[in-house]
């Protein structure tokens, strides 16, 4: 019976004078934010980490720190987003069976928009989003 098994682990996992106990503390004033490439004072607006005033200050200077710590990883714009790296992970292809393809129309677009709509169909081109996968009958 699996109770009546002799324990395998023999000795501690750390001996008293090795553990380690964490400081209690607070940031100093000199950890202020640094702006970066990526995280500028501007973007950390918008992210806005404490609009109700319910995170105490010291709560909202880790969060910055830790954005700060990660800001490479931030994206605030298409051209700022990634995908894995090839060689990481090969791209995923998806096995279709042969079939009789939707009939949708496009979505007519008004005039007065259709500027916009072309600035962000060429950022979407420029930021390599144009694949028929982003279509709205994949969603």
């Amino acid at each position: 019976m699996i109770w009546k098994v002799p324990p395998q682990v023999l000795e501690a996992y750390k001996t008293i004078d090795m553990n380690v106990r964490p400081i209690s503390g607070v940031f100093s004033e000199e950890a202020q934010f640094v702006s970066s490439l990526r995280l500028t004072r501007i973007r950390l607006a918008t992210i806005n980490v404490n609009p109700n005033d319910f995170h105490w200050p010291e709560e909202v200077k880790l969060f910055h720190y830790i954005l700060r710590l990660n800001n490479h990883t931030l994206a605030f714009s298409e051209k700022e987003k990634g995908t894995l790296q090839k060689d990481y992970f090969s791209p995923y292809i998806i096995l279709v069976e042969p079939h009789v393809l939707w009939a949708e129309q496009n979505i007519p677009i008004s005039l007065d928009i259709k500027e916009k709509v072309i600035q962000l169909l060429k950022q979407k081109i420029d930021a390599g989003q144009n694949s028929t996968y982003s279509q709205c009958i994949y969603r």
